[in-house]
């Protein structure tokens, strides 16, 4: 076998992940002379096994995870172990020779490489719930970036300001009569980037202009990202068909959130009949483009399945295997990307069977009214389920009313727990539902909620 070894201190205390001639793959640590294999000998089609072929083999730290590529593709992941030391090298075994091409080491979270600080100073907008209205058909927009690795460059609404040394900058805006969203958006030499987002009003010239309104906008809120993931067909012909309504239920969430509440389209991905892969990669995608500001909606809507006696639950993505239990996404595995993606808030919502499997085993719900702020500052991980260990109807009762509610509620911020209050006696009491099922409201075991809550931001 021959491959990448690294995180090695001497000899004898070193990690390696390695290939082989036949398609074969390995990662092991070996820890004082010992070999422990971490992930064992496994076939993969994605590597290359003819003579002098070129393999690409790639590992990425995301949270405490380590994942692990071949030829651009993932095949595998593991709990992230300390590193012995910081050395790195190649591995080659049995007269095999290699040549290296290209090496690329570089740090991939914002651990290692914080987003410019970005403060605007004029115009006054970093108000709570801010925008200003004026009557000028430009703005002159200043302010001040700050990163220990130099500034690269300062856009705004895409167009590059006159920066100075010491991260100054400014940029004569054109506005349009009505809402102007500006973004502002500094970029390190590392090209780490951050941005500030505020509203312009450009009012028309026979109406009086005032300093600070109310808006929705909440500069202070960051963006809101959705995944949304709808299975109604399957390959396996054992598992039967949901008749489009999972694909149907993802489409129409996904427009309640771009037209009613502050997800812009180009945030929002919809799934439809993935397999699992497919939705595997749009997990590790968001944890590299979602900061610590950030807002996460993630929607499931098909098969589930649990094991009582393994107490094993996971969802089906169109192409799993029911018999073997394969191509599955394990709540195991749903727990470790939530966790491993640095957002301030994720709301899990799940229209599956067996879908509360997946929640802290004591619920604990508060009917108290907390202000907004409070309820925004600390981190949530969140679930809303339509069950707990039971099935659910194919066409959905929860869907109906979470959709309903999404679409009638008049409030400018709507947490998730009252969006849940919302939602449970009606589905409850439905007389087309079923009187066993009760959705659930809950943290999500070990992603590391602080007791926050998400907030919903409706659009004017």
């Amino acid at each position: 076998m021959f491959g990448i070894t690294f995180g090695r201190k001497n000899s004898s205390n070193e990690f390696s992940f390695l290939i082989s001639s036949n398609g074969n793959y390995k990662f092991r640590k070996f820890l004082n002379n010992v070999n422990n294999d971490i992930i064992p000998y496994t076939y993969s089609s994605a590597i290359k096994t003819g003579s002098n072929e070129i393999n690409k083999l790639k590992i990425v730290k995301s949270g405490q995870l380590l994942r692990f590529y071949i030829n651009d593709i993932y095949i595998n992941e593991t709990p992230f172990q300390p590193f012995f030391g910081n050395k790195f090298g190649y591995t080659v075994y049995f007269e095999r020779e290699i040549a290296v091409d290209y090496l690329d080491i570089k740090y991939q979270t914002t651990s290692y490489n914080n987003p410019p600080i970005v403060k605007i100073i004029e115009p006054s907008v970093e108000v709570e719930r801010g925008f200003k209205i004026v009557k000028s058909k430009r703005i002159l927009v200043k302010g001040v970036a700050t990163d220990v690795d130099g500034i690269y460059e300062i856009t705004v609404n895409g167009t590059e300001a006159n920066v100075a040394e010491d991260g100054t900058f400014s940029a004569n805006v054109p506005l349009k009569y009505g809402k102007n969203e500006l973004i502002v958006k500094a970029t390190d030499l590392k090209q780490a980037s951050s941005s500030k987002t505020f509203i312009i009003k450009r009012a028309s010239s026979n109406s009086n202009p005032t300093p600070i309104v109310h808006e929705k906008l909440d500069i202070g809120f960051g963006k809101y990202y959705a995944l949304i993931i709808g299975v109604s067909e399957y390959d396996d012909k054992t598992i039967p068909d949901l008749n489009g309504e999972p694909t149907k239920d993802a489409q129409n969430l996904a427009n309640v959130l771009i037209s009613n509440y502050t997800f812009n389209k180009e945030n929002v991905t919809v799934l439809k009949n993935p397999t699992e892969n497919q939705i595997n990669r749009e997990f590790i995608k968001l944890s590299r483009k979602i900061n610590k500001n950030d807002n996460l909606v993630i929607f499931y809507a098909g098969h589930g399945n649990y094991d009582k006696k393994t107490e094993k639950g996971y969802w089906m993505p169109s192409n799993s295997n029911r018999d073997f239990e394969e191509n599955i996404i394990l709540n195991t595995s749903i727990v470790t990307y939530i966790k491993a993606i640095p957002s301030k808030h994720t709301l899990l919502i799940s229209d599956a069977c067996f879908s509360g499997s997946i929640l802290t085993r004591t619920r604990s719900l508060s009917n108290a009214s907390n202000a907004v702020k409070a309820k925004y500052a600390l981190t949530s991980r969140k679930a809303i389920t339509s069950g707990a260990l039971e099935t659910v109807p194919n066409k959905s009762v929860f869907m109906e009313y979470l959709i309903k509610k999404l679409k009638d509620n008049s409030r400018e911020y709507l947490s998730a727990g009252q969006l849940f209050n919302m939602i449970e006696d009606p589905i409850i009491d439905n007389p087309r539902g079923d009187k066993t099922q009760r959705p659930i409201y809950a943290p999500i075991s070990g992603t590391g909620n602080e007791g926050g809550d998400f907030i919903l931001i409706r659009r004017n």
